[in-house]
């Protein structure tokens, strides 16, 4: 609505004409036909040796393997099997102890033991958290109905210690980690995660490729900037339309946000590459299921997820949304092999990203300046949700028209 509305005022029994007075900002047309004519930088990410073998030590970690040993010291975090012998008392078999159950106080005298060792102990007061019920069952393996009085001393001997060990590096971890693939030497298994770890960094890679795209082609978008000017100080309240001097400071940076936006939508629009359910979908199984430490989160606790942002409306699940469309346009130009690949560091890239979060974090910030004031809802607008992701040029306020008799 202009800033020269009249004031309206309606009468039932005068009825005269109204006048209403806009100022209308109009999308910009931006001519995309040589775009796939310009080759654009794409950051392929190095992955070291010593992340391989980081990467490595922490599967084999993940597949731990508890390993019987006939010899060596028991150490803190060790199980071992023993015999059991009832002093002054006929009950005898065998049970297995792990030091993380024994009592604090009790570990010193197992510790440094060897299978051939003896050690004798109240056993009913070595294990943690344990009572008299659970002893008879757990560890002397008697019955419920097995009412014999028991003596509290027992002798123990060490038979053999069982140690968790790393899982061994072979086929049957190689299956375990990639059961799609059929690896059989470790070289291949090694060579796969460093796909697989390259592969991880697709995500900030297409969206820096995006963003390199869009840097090339801005100075194709003419803003209605007077307009543009207008209409952020129209959405705050507290401000008035005269206050014109933070917004000259803050525009520049301001449209800057709203051209890249506008050219996301235009090649989204222009190669069809809208965001559908199922990539979403997608995302969000990997996503969240990195957030509990698992590859995937499964379809269904997914859908519950997605189905409660997508009802709500979510500006989280909008986010999402331009995050795979900003990867989308990347990924289309990397495939079409229009990209100078450009080999750099993880932690340069790691830099970069870093550097690039931070731009948008800014954008945001003064992309929201206007809305706020009080009783306004402050949650951020994405564009990507809009039939017309550009409502800003579009946007008209209600106007006010006093009614009187």
């Amino acid at each position: 609505l202009s800033a020269k509305q009249p004031e309206n005022r309606l009468s039932l029994t005068h009825p005269t004409d109204i006048t209403f007075s806009y100022e209308i900002g109009l999308r910009p047309e931006i001519n995309l036909g040589d775009i796939e004519s310009t080759h654009y930088n794409r950051y392929s990410v190095e992955v070291p040796d010593s992340l391989i073998d980081e990467t490595v030590e922490k599967i084999r970690a993940s597949y731990k393997q508890n390993i019987d040993l006939a010899e060596g010291n028991i150490e803190a975090g060790d199980s071992f099997k023993v015999s059991f012998q009832e002093v002054d008392g006929t009950l005898t078999g065998e049970t297995t102890l792990s030091m993380k159950f024994i009592k604090e106080d009790e570990q010193p005298h197992f510790i440094g033991k060897q299978p051939g060792d003896k050690i004798t102990i109240d056993i009913f007061d070595l294990e943690k958290n344990s009572d008299d019920k659970s002893v008879r069952k757990y560890i002397l393996g008697l019955d419920d109905t097995d009412e014999r009085p028991v003596n509290k001393m027992f002798e123990l001997t060490v038979l053999s210690l069982i140690r968790s060990m790393p899982g061994t590096v072979g086929e049957e971890m190689y299956k375990s980690v990639f059961p799609d693939k059929n690896i059989t030497d470790e070289l291949t298994f090694r060579e796969t995660l460093r796909t697989v770890l390259a592969d991880n960094d697709s995500l900030p890679v297409n969206r820096l490729l995006t963003y390199d795209i869009v840097e090339h082609l801005k100075d194709r978008v003419t803003l209605p900037d007077s307009f543009m000017k207008t209409w952020i100080l129209s959405q705050d309240e507290k401000r008035s339309r005269a206050d014109t001097s933070q917004i000259d400071e803050q525009y520049p940076v301001l449209a800057e946000t709203m051209k890249r936006e506008v050219l996301i939508s235009e090649i989204i629009q222009h190669f069809k590459l809208h965001i559908s359910e199922e990539e979403l979908m997608s995302f969000l199984d990997r996503y969240y299921g990195v957030q509990y430490g698992m590859p995937s989160l499964g379809p269904e606790l997914t859908k519950m997820i997605y189905d409660k942002m997508k009802k709500e409306d979510s500006a989280e699940l909008r986010g999402y949304t331009q995050t795979l469309m900003e990867a989308k346009i990347g990924n289309y130009f990397y495939e079409k092999g229009l990209t100078n690949s450009i080999s750099i560091s993880a932690e340069e890239l790691d830099k970069k990203w870093k550097k690039f979060v931070g731009r948008e974090e800014a954008m945001e910030f003064l992309s929201n300046e206007g809305h706020d004031h009080e009783g306004h809802d402050h949650e951020t607008h994405d564009p990507s949700q809009d039939s017309n992701p550009y409502h800003l040029f579009e946007d008209v306020h209600e106007t006010p028209i006093e009614v009187i008799e």
